[in-house]
């Protein structure tokens, strides 16, 4: 994980920046293993001169694909899983009378896709959740905590299969 706060070479991005990796992308199986994101926001407070955000509080989404393409799993043989999960400081740079207040989590998985079809096992092979707070004004603090979520994490993303429902698939067993 590398934090992002606001430095010289990169003014900008307030946040998380996450790379994971997955060890046995390349191994023969009758699925391909693809990564899956989810995203909750708990909480978000801008301040009111700012553009309205474009989020749902207090539900999860689906945050799997490709920076500005479909919310589509990827392939883990395709590479990497890099996330970006906090905000563009730009338009905020004069904050010290107002503030943003922005409580995240993010689950990642790894889970078996019935090659040439929608169809997931129901179990994930991996897993991964944090939990991520960033009070922004003139100054920034971030604080992330490992294996902890808003919104009930991986309990709540199982429940019911939502974690297949919200890739737009269906279970395979």
């Amino acid at each position: 994980m590398t934090y992002l706060v606001p430095s010289k070479t990169k003014p900008e991005q307030v946040g998380l920046l996450l790379h994971l990796k997955d060890k046995k992308a390349d191994l023969p199986s009758a699925c391909e293993r693809v990564w899956v994101g989810y995203a909750y926001v708990a909480y978000l407070h801008i301040p009111p001169t700012a553009s309205p955000w474009d989020v749902k509080v207090r539900e999860w989404v689906n945050d799997s694909g490709l920076f500005g393409g479909p919310p589509e799993p990827i392939p883990t043989n395709m590479g990497d899983h890099w996330d970006f999960s906090g905000f563009v400081a730009q338009p905020f740079r004069t904050m010290e009378k107002n503030y943003i207040d922005f409580r995240y989590s993010l689950a990642i998985g790894i889970a078996e896709r019935v090659k040439g079809t929608n169809k997931y096992k129901r179990e994930l092979d991996a897993t991964y959740l944090i939990s991520q707070d960033i009070f922004y004004n003139a100054q920034t603090v971030i604080t992330v905590v490992d294996n902890k979520a808003y919104g009930g994490g991986w309990n709540a993303l199982k429940k019911d299969n939502l974690w297949i429902k919200l890739v737009g698939g269906e279970p395979a067993d």
